[in-house]
């Protein structure tokens, strides 16, 4: 028993001075506050898939909203949803701005030190005073990560934003020799600035009416960010708030829910990097 003394101290020690981002399993996640990091997602596909979209969100992609006031001290403002305060949604005007949150006094809006006495679920619903006009937006305001396979210059749905030029994907070898089985190989997207052109999508990097394979690889980078230009205050796996999902297409668009409405689909990183992982491109 006198020998096992020595190792419980030698693993305490590790466990309590040492980096927790080289500890891996000697670790939990809730002990983990990694910044800087990257996370890496591996994802199912569907049969028939050719292209995939990804996006993120820190307010569980809560709509923003527009409030005008007319004639006197007229203002055109826009708040961005940033999480709940006093069980309600919290805003900032352009998501740093002037406050607009509920207490039990109803909603208040710093900007011009309003206040509306009202339960309303969100403040474009409140009973506002004459000259007064609040609307919902359904804007990308709610993302602040978006990424999808045909190349961020071509999906035209996306409209105005910041979208990820060094994002990597890998999927099955669409180049593979059966007599040196190289289909086990990976390919790795190009539609990045390193090794494409934007827009280059992954259909025309297919074999016709090919398959990325049922699972594939992504990993975002940490180039760009939606609202401030760093990925470094919400892209982190300490971030609670943080949500991600994604959505297929396939020949016939995207897929849909009964109702005619895009089907997204919830997902998680599988790890956090220290930096990305890397192919061996043979030559």
């Amino acid at each position: 028993m006198k020998n096992l003394v020595p190792m419980m101290l030698v693993v305490f020690c590790l466990t309590a001075t040492g980096d927790p981002a080289k500890l891996g399993s000697l670790t939990r996640d809730s002990d983990v506050v990694i910044e800087g990091l990257f996370p890496v997602f591996q994802i199912w596909v569907p049969n028939g898939v050719t292209e995939v979209q990804i996006r993120a969100s820190v307010n569980n992609f809560q709509n923003s909203f527009r409030l005008v006031k007319t004639g006197v001290a007229a203002f055109d403002l826009t708040y961005r949803c940033l999480g709940t305060r006093n069980g309600k949604n919290y805003y900032k005007v352009d998501g740093s701005g002037p406050e607009c949150y509920w207490d039990p006094n109803g909603w208040f809006f710093s900007a011009n030190e309003l206040r509306v006495a009202s339960n309303a679920e969100f403040p474009w619903l409140c009973p506002f005073p004459a000259g007064y006009t609040a609307t919902e937006l359904d804007t990308d305001d709610k993302f602040v990560y978006r990424w999808c396979s045909t190349g961020q210059d071509a999906d035209a749905g996306w409209g105005t934003g910041v979208a990820d030029g060094s994002a990597e994907l890998f999927f099955a070898n669409q180049n593979g020799i059966a007599t040196n089985k190289s289909h086990q190989r990976l390919q790795r997207w190009l539609g990045n600035t390193a090794d494409g052109p934007l827009g280059t999508a992954m259909t025309a990097q297919l074999q016709p009416a090919g398959t990325p394979g049922h699972f594939i690889i992504f990993q975002p980078s940490r180039a760009t960010h939606l609202l401030t230009g760093v990925h470094g205050d919400w892209m982190r796996q300490s971030n609670k708030y943080l949500q991600w999902v994604c959505q297929f297409e396939t020949a016939a668009g995207w897929e849909l829910h009964p109702d005619g409405t895009q089907v997204w689909n919830a997902i998680r990183p599988i790890e956090w990097r220290g930096e990305r992982l890397t192919l061996l491109q043979p030559k």
